[in-house]
């Protein structure tokens, strides 16, 4: 780089002369991976000339080559792109610029085209392997989706017709049934269990004095006896034989059969028949 120096007349008096390595201008891009056809080189605006230039493969080619119909001209914009075969290679290249203004020089990136497009089929490749996987995937979530669904369907199916015998069995065995929560002391009655204990409610109370008004006396200990016993897990089953007051006023003998059939984890209990 060169600047003159005049006095107040005009008159040159000197000149200044400003020698930098073309290193300094390219060595910005070095990090830049545009492929190994890629260029970068730095032209001054006014000739075309070729002022520093490196590629992948050499350094410094081409400096002092005068290029010919340039897009960057003095009239272009600050910025652009082109594309075109390179003057001193013939690799067919996707330029930008950013022109100097204040040092009439400007800066061009190029990538050959042969190296953009293999870059674009490989991200088209990962593009494309990464869909097939998440198709997969999603095929996958589908048919466990459906699988479970189909479970659940099959389970309930068998769980209705596993209720329908046993409701069948109880029903031919003329046997009432009655689920008790032992925390509430609440008992659900089913019909059959409401005809044999002749009560119109299909809940009743299973603890204090509800029992004293419908169980017998001199039962009523032999039954809380045998309940006790097995809600604390000291006899497998529950099972006992107690009268019942019927709404005549006439006692009923019945044969009760009961197992806790579920322990919360705050160790409620519920026992059923």
């Amino acid at each position: 780089f060169s600047r003159s120096i005049r006095d107040a007349g005009g008159r040159l008096q000197g000149v200044i002369v400003a020698a930098v390595s073309p290193d300094y201008f390219v060595r910005f891009y070095e990090d830049i991976d545009l492929g190994p056809s890629a260029s970068v080189s730095l032209i001054r605006t006014l000739d075309g000339a070729i002022i520093a230039r490196s590629t992948r493969a050499e350094r410094h080619s081409g400096i002092g080559t005068v290029l010919k119909d340039n897009p960057h001209t003095a009239q272009s914009p600050l910025t652009g792109s082109f594309r075109r075969a390179g003057q001193l290679d013939a690799v067919e290249r996707f330029y930008a610029w950013h022109k100097i203004p204040e040092y009439g020089m400007v800066v061009t990136v190029g990538q050959a085209v042969r190296d953009a497009n293999a870059r674009f089929a490989q991200q088209r490749a990962v593009l494309a392997w990464v869909g097939s996987l998440v198709s997969v995937v999603l095929a996958l979530l589908g048919w466990a989706a459906l699988a479970a669904a189909d479970r659940r369907r099959r389970a309930l199916k068998a769980l209705a017709a596993a209720e329908a015998r046993w409701k069948l069995a109880l029903n031919a065995a003329g046997d009432g049934v009655w689920d008790c929560d032992v925390v509430t002391g609440l008992a659900t009655l089913s019909p059959r269990a409401q005809m044999i204990l002749d009560t119109d409610r299909s809940v009743i109370s299973w603890y204090g004095s509800a029992l004293d008004a419908i169980v017998h006396p001199e039962d009523l200990p032999q039954l809380r006896a045998h309940l006790r016993s097995h809600l604390a897990g000291r006899a497998p089953d529950f099972a006992t034989e107690f009268r019942v007051r019927l709404r005549s006023g006439e006692w009923s003998w019945i044969d009760a059969h009961g197992t806790v059939g579920e322990r919360a984890r705050d160790h409620g209990r519920r026992a059923a028949v």
